[in-house]
């Protein structure tokens, strides 16, 4: 039973930080990519954005994030899934990105700090209509090794690919 009086800081509000401080380091390493993600989040549907910054330090491509803190997200062992990390992701993102994303790629990321594997996954238009998630509040998503952030350079090639294919699908856009 919750105690009446002041609120309080919790463990929890500490280690929300966690993922959210070890992803942002991650990304920002290089001043290729310029982070805004909430801490201690209480806001519904999304954690924040990140920018690709372009040569000339100007923002190039804006993406919506998720982030989500595991602990020790092991391999499945045998089974459909052998040699995968399962993980349940919540729906409430996923509902956002198909229903609100437009121009601006989201991104689901699931921070390991335990390991500091980095998951994470596009949730391009191709993929969310795969998914089935409607009407369910979780769902089981098998990453590979492949889903692992590898090293930041690597991963800017990746987001400036998925940036000039999201733009394609603007062609009313100004230069």
């Amino acid at each position: 039973m919750k105690k009446a009086g002041m609120a309080r800081h919790t463990v929890s509000a500490f280690n929300e930080k966690t993922p959210t401080r070890m992803l942002a380091d991650f990304l920002e390493q290089k001043h290729t990519i310029a982070t805004f993600f909430k801490e201690n989040d209480r806001t519904p549907n999304y954690d924040g954005s990140f920018e690709l910054v372009g040569e000339d330090d100007a923002p190039t491509k804006q993406f919506i994030v998720q982030i989500k803190k595991v602990e020790n997200l092991a391999p499945n062992v045998r089974g459909a899934n052998k040699d995968k990390y399962v993980y349940d992701l919540d729906t409430s993102f996923l509902y956002y990105a198909k229903e609100k994303v437009t121009e601006s790629p989201a991104i689901y990321f699931v921070v390991d700090v335990a390991t500091k594997n980095i998951f994470w996954l596009y949730l391009s238009d191709e993929l969310l209509m795969r998914l089935e998630f409607e009407g369910k509040e979780h769902i089981s998503y098998p990453f590979s090794t492949t889903d692992i952030v590898p090293d930041i350079d690597t991963y800017v090639k990746t987001l400036n690919q998925i940036a000039e294919s999201r733009n394609a699908l603007f062609l009313q856009k100004t230069p």
